[in-house]
């Protein structure tokens, strides 16, 4: 299996796990293993857990992959929390240390679909494909 097949599998496997956990749960953070296990690093804020990553000794992660649950709606300028036709929805992102990235929507009852290229990225997906050049200016 190539890597981005093997990426793609790990992230919808990821997703299948944190759905079997339901809805209503905090941002978490995971760190992808070679062998395309995962293990939490953080939860909490997302933008918090993104910008606080880092590698401990010992850890050899390929790829990190961020779980986040938010309000959806249809383009406007009311906030998706208050729009009439909001819904709920959970994003899996995993960014290899090459850069290489899977996104992934489920809408709430929904099955999760393949989010193409950076669509839906914002300012969340620009701190998570900055992830890996802030570790190697770390030294890890």
């Amino acid at each position: 299996m190539s890597e981005p097949d093997a990426l793609m599998a790990t992230t919808l496997a990821l997703e299948s796990c944190q759905h079997h956990l339901g809805w209503d749960q905090p941002a978490r953070l995971f760190g992808i293993a070679p062998d395309h296990t995962w293990v939490m690093v953080d939860e909490g804020d997302p933008y918090d857990v993104v910008e606080l990553f880092s590698l401990l000794p010992g850890e050899s992660f390929i790829a990190v992959a961020l779980v986040v649950e938010g309000w959806g709606s249809p383009p406007g300028r009311t906030r998706p929390s208050r729009h009439p036709r909001r819904e709920r929805l959970r994003v899996t992102v995993s960014v290899a240390r090459d850069g290489s990235h899977v996104s992934l929507l489920r809408r709430r009852g929904g099955e999760p679909e393949v989010v193409p290229g950076d669509d839906g990225g914002g300012g969340l997906m620009g701190q998570l494909l900055t992830i890996w050049d802030r570790v190697a200016a770390a030294g890890n």
